[in-house]
């Protein structure tokens, strides 16, 4: 270990001494210099003492400074949320019917049955309006998002997720309205279950999650379905896996292949109901296959999905057909033509499907 003498010590600190008060002193001048220490007042004096340098603000200048520093201090790490706010209105005309919708008044939807919805009445009027409020931030780490939907009828208020997440982990909130874990589409689900809550961890491509749902809201474990999830992405290629706990076990396996614009997929399910499906744009042209196998069960029949549309600027032509939604009605029905022409904020849409149903509508955002 190195020594040195006592007095060597004592000789450097006041070496450094000396250079610390001229560069305090050059500080001072400079300080002296600007329009605001010139002002009369601002500043009376400044010491400097061993390192320390000390300076004689005016009463009411230093209040200022004080109350400044306060509020800087007061408002650090906090985090403001953004609120927005959108709506929407819809005015239509035609004997369009009402297509199934699962979950509503309390129907669950299950797979393999057949939910028809309900038939046009006639030609009519009918309006709609719908105000959306929503809101996220961050605080300390953790994003949070919340929503609320506000429509003309009562049963059409609704309130959307609620959602926390920090550093990859997510919890989800949405009493019977969640879908998979695991990204999925609507051309390739083969989801049955809706959730009240769920909670997931992705990173590096994997992503883990546990869904749960309570069928009457009581809590019981007799009503409650508990389904794990896991997915992983290699590259352009996407695999998933989600099963539950029931008596009948239902479980779901995917596998999507992305290339450029087009994404090829394929699964299958509990019942052994197989399917292949393909979505790719190409221009203005947007394309969308699917096929399914029979399953094993008798209510679980074969079909083909197919929809196909075209984009020329603000108008956009779609057909679509599903040999599954025989004898469905509204924009459920086996097939639907649609019209579109975007307006920007006003969007006008005449449409028509096998069951001699049309509508035309005009549609407003605000």
């Amino acid at each position: 270990m190195a020594t040195c003498s006592a007095e060597l010590v004592w000789q450097t600190v006041a070496f450094l001494h000396q250079i610390e008060a001229a560069l305090v002193g050059r500080a001072w001048q400079s300080l002296q210099n600007t329009p605001e220490t010139r002002q009369e007042g601002f500043i009376r004096r400044a010491d400097y003492r061993c390192g320390y340098l000390s300076f004689n603000f005016e009463e009411k200048k230093m209040k200022n400074v004080l109350l400044a520093t306060t509020a800087i201090a007061l408002t650090a790490g906090y985090a403001a949320a953004d609120v927005s706010y959108s709506a929407s209105a819809k005015l239509s005309y035609g004997n369009f019917g009402e297509e199934f919708q699962a979950g509503a008044a309390g129907v669950q939807g299950v797979e393999g049955t057949t939910n028809v919805g309900t038939a046009g009445t006639g030609y009519a009027y009918s309006n709609t309006f719908d105000f959306v409020v929503s809101g996220s931030g961050e605080a300390g780490g953790v994003a949070y998002s919340g929503s609320m939907t506000i429509d003309e009828t009562t049963p059409g208020n609704a309130l959307g997720a609620f959602s926390m997440s920090s550093n990859g982990l997510s919890y989800t909130y949405d009493a019977n309205d969640l879908g998979g874990l695991v990204g999925d589409t609507a051309a390739t689900s083969l989801e049955e279950s809706e959730g009240d809550w769920k909670i997931a961890y992705a990173a590096n491509g994997l992503s883990i999650g546990l869904e749960v749902k309570d069928n009457d809201g009581n809590g019981t474990a007799s009503d409650t379905i508990n389904t794990v999830s896991v997915g992983y992405t290699m590259g352009a290629m996407s695999v998933s896996y989600d099963a539950d706990d029931q008596a009948t076990q239902n479980y779901d396996a995917k596998v999507t292949y992305t290339m450029g614009g087009t994404v090829l997929s394929a699964g299958t399910d509990e019942i052994e109901s197989h399917y292949v499906g393909i979505t790719t744009t190409v221009g203005g042209m947007a394309l969308t296959a699917r096929s399914e196998t029979d399953g094993n069960t008798a209510a679980d029949t074969a079909e083909n999905e197919l929809s196909i549309s075209y984009t020329m600027g603000a108008l956009t032509i779609a057909y679509a057909k599903d040999t599954g939604d025989v004898g469905k009605y509204g924009d459920e029905a086996e097939t639907l033509t649609t019209l579109t022409y975007d307006l920007g904020g006003v969007t006008l849409v005449a449409k028509g499907n096998d069951q001699e149903e049309t509508e035309v509508s005009a549609a407003f955002s605000f």
